[in-house]
């Protein structure tokens, strides 16, 4: 259960090897977390991720799977009762950018990003979701991206799956609310991680340090619905979701 101030004891991340993920569950253990599941598909980084956080007190356990791997997220359920009594939290920090150079990139790459940022998560979040409703309580954060709000060619493969996954938490946040479940789903711009390295700073660009404190605030402010971060990304993305096509083409080609 939830602390006496709300913030969750018990966390399953998909995508347990993630900086933003790793960094907000660093800030939790000064919150009174005590365990957590951390989902993802390289078994080494994972037992990484888990040594820190179990020198911060928390008790810590893997699970080792590929998200594209739709036929086996069934599984997911027997890690988290074998690992946790409740689940407070469910972490969505799944992703892997790939590349978007239509010319050489062929279906099977595009469905890998598609399937990573989009089917998987999905499929393991019905999987959670089912185990929440049955307990009566929890919330499910997930986090998405700006690039889904209005695809640029640079990523485009990658930002429609994150409008995917963002179109199916919307959905989802509908079908749980009688459940007392609540989803948030966290709109992230350019944070500098291992993913993004390499690529040029866009504005109002963080660091993990500061996004994983603005998560960890919206999740003790307990927000439902869609979250910005950093907040003014709201407001300029209002603006450009409302260019001319033109004019938003000659914009991305410039970014």
């Amino acid at each position: 259960m939830n602390d006496s101030t709300s913030m969750p004891q018990n966390v399953v991340v998909l995508g347990g090897t993630s900086e933003i993920a790793t960094h907000t569950l660093r800030l939790l253990s000064g919150r009174r977390l005590k365990k957590v599941l951390l989902v993802g598909r390289n078994k080494n980084a994972l037992e990484s991720s888990a040594m820190g956080l179990e020198s911060l007190g928390v008790d810590c356990a893997i699970h080792v799977r590929d998200t594209t791997d739709i036929k086996s997220a069934s599984r997911l359920e027997d890690a988290v009762k074998e690992s946790l009594d409740t689940v407070d939290l469910v972490l969505v920090a799944t992703g892997m950018l790939g590349s978007s150079d239509f010319e050489n990139l062929g279906p099977l790459g595009v469905a890998e990003i598609i399937e990573t940022n989009f089917v998987g998560p999905s499929s393991e979040l019905v999987v959670l979701a089912d185990i929440l409703k049955r307990q009566g309580f929890g919330s499910i954060v997930i986090i998405s991206s700006v690039a889904g709000v209005r695809v640029r060619k640079d990523n485009f493969i990658y930002g429609s799956a994150k409008a995917g996954l963002d179109a199916f938490a919307q959905g989802l946040s509908q079908c749980l609310a009688p459940h007392n479940i609540r989803v948030t789903i966290v709109r992230f711009g350019f944070v500098r991680t291992r993913m993004t390295k390499g690529l040029k700073d866009a504005p109002m660009t963080i660091d993990v340090d500061t996004a994983s404190s603005l998560l960890v605030a919206a999740i003790e402010k307990g927000k439902t619905g869609v979250v910005w971060i950093p907040s003014n990304l709201k407001f300029l993305f209002a603006i450009l979701r409302a260019l001319p096509t033109k004019i938003w083409w000659k914009l991305s080609e410039r970014s």
